[in-house]
C-alpha cells in the first residue's frame, strides 16, 4: 500500500504525515537519501512478512537524490502491491509525477504553500558551504528561513553540494563524476578548503540533522543552525 503526503507547504505535509504515523502501532522505518542504496526500494517492497508481520516504511524526500527518486517512481507498482505500507513524503511535485502517483497510491494528500515572503536563491547556500564561509552560510541560512524555505529544502541543497565535493575528490574529471564541467571544476577548486575526512564527516552529521529532526529528537531548524556553525 502506498500513501502520499506532498506539497509546497512541507511543514504541514510532514505534520499531517506524523499524525498518520502516530495512529499506526507499527514503528516506522525511515528511508532517507543518505541511507538509501540501489535496489533497496524493491528489496523492501518484495520482502515477504514473517508470521504476519508487515512493516511501515517512510520514503522521505527521494528528490534529494536523483537515483533514489528514479528508483521510487520505477517501483510504484511494487509499493502498491506490497503487503507493507509505504508513506511517501515530498515537497512540490510536477504534474507528471503526481499523475504517476495517482495511478498507484491508495491516498494522496496535497498541501499547497502560502505565498513566500520573498524569493531566495538557495544555491547561495551551496556557494557559502563550498567556500567554507561559516558566517556567510549562517547569514544565508536565516535569510532562507525568513523567505519561507523549509529546513528540508535547505538540507537538500547542502547535501547536493557535499555530494558534488565528494565526487570531485575521488574522480579525475567531470565525465568520470557524471557531472557538468562547470560545477565539477568549481567543486574541485573548493576542495582546498577541506581536509581529508571533512566532507564525509559533514555528510554524516547533516544526515543526522534530517533523521533526528524527522524523528522528533531535535528541532530541525535548531539542529541545522548548529550544523552550520560546525562548518
Amino acid at each position: 500500500m502506498l500513501l502520499v503526503f506532498y506539497g509546497g507547504d512541507t511543514e504541514t505535509a510532514r505534520a499531517k504525515m506524523r499524525e498518520h504515523l502516530a495512529q499506526d502501532t507499527r514503528q516506522p522505518q525511515w528511508i532517507i537519501a543518505t541511507e538509501w542504496y540501489p535496489g533497496r526500494s524493491l528489496e523492501v517492497a518484495n520482502t515477504m512478512p514473517l508470521f504476519g508481520g508487515v512493516h511501515l516504511y517512510v520514503l522521505d524526500t527521494p528528490s534529494n537524490d536523483d537515483a533514489y527518486d528514479a528508483e521510487v517512481y520505477a517501483s510504484l507498482e511494487a509499493f502498491a502491491q506490497s503487503p507493507h505500507t509505504f508513506v511517501l513524503v515530498e515537497g512540490s511535485l510536477l504534474v507528471g509525477k503526481v499523475k504517476k502517483l495517482q495511478s498507484h497510491a491508495q491516498e494522496i494528500f496535497e498541501f499547497r504553500s502560502a505565498e513566500k515572503k520573498s524569493t531566495f536563491n538557495t544555491f547561495a547556500l551551496a556557494d557559502a558551504l563550498a567556500a567554507r564561509d561559516k558566517r556567510s552560510l549562517w547569514v544565508k541560512l536565516h535569510e532562507a528561513l525568513r523567505a519561507g524555505e523549509s529546513a528540508e529544502a535547505i538540507i537538500g541543497v547542502l547535501w547536493w553540494q557535499l555530494k558534488a565535493l565528494a565526487l570531485a575528490a575521488r574522480t579525475k574529471n567531470a565525465a568520470e563524476a557524471d557531472m557538468k564541467d562547470f560545477p565539477y571544476q568549481k567543486a574541485k577548486r573548493a576542495l582546498a578548503k577541506f581536509k581529508d575526512g571533512d566532507i564525509e564527516h559533514f555528510m554524516r552529521t547533516l544526515s543526522a540533522v534530517l533523521h533526528e529532526g524527522h524523528g522528533g529528537k531535535r528541532n530541525i531548524n535548531d539542529a541545522l543552525e548548529t550544523w552550520v556553525l560546525s562548518i
